[in-house]
């Protein structure tokens, strides 16, 4: 269970009981401290089979912060040891994960006049020459430049530039 894996992963800090007493569909209804105290709210983005959601984890800083000076201790006198296994299955998510690329025409900036008074057949004037190569964004980060054509009768973009990541 979750409640098991968090009591496991405190562990090598320090020993935590954890007790189910109730779910909430709103952390802010958990009412578990007063409003004024400060928490540290943990979210997880769950997904499994067809179905995902968020589990919220709200610790009250009153029940952390007497363990604060043993996870200071432990990263700094402990070397990180890497799960390999971990590792592999990690990379092999990554790998197979599905990203989203979109081709960027060009940009330009109207008034919200000019947006509502288009019509079908008007003509949008893009801030770019037509001999610009197109900028493809992976997961709306800049990653290459092309140009636009037709392959197996599909449109398509030719990788012309790879555009490499600053710092």
């Amino acid at each position: 269970s979750v409640l098991e894996d968090l009591e496991k992963a405190w562990r090598p800090v320090h020993t935590v009981t954890t007790n189910f007493v109730r779910s909430e569909v709103n952390p802010q209804f958990a009412a578990i401290v007063p409003p004024t105290d400060i928490v540290l709210v943990i979210l997880f983005e769950i997904e499994m089979e067809n179905i995902s959601g968020t589990l919220t984890i709200c610790l009250p800083y009153a029940a952390i912060e007497p363990v604060i000076p043993k996870l200071k201790a432990q990263f700094q006198s402990e070397e990180m040891e890497v799960d390999q296994v971990w590792v592999r299955r990690l990379r092999t998510e990554l790998l197979t994960t599905e990203v989203e690329i979109i081709t960027e025409l060009g940009t330009t900036e109207i008034t919200p006049q000019e947006l509502m008074g288009y019509k079908v057949g008007d003509t949008i004037i893009l801030g770019n020459d037509v001999t610009d190569p197109l900028t493809l964004k992976v997961e709306q980060n800049p990653k290459f430049k092309g140009f636009p054509g037709v392959s197996r009768g599909n449109k398509a973009v030719q990788i012309t530039e790879i555009i490499e990541r600053e710092g």
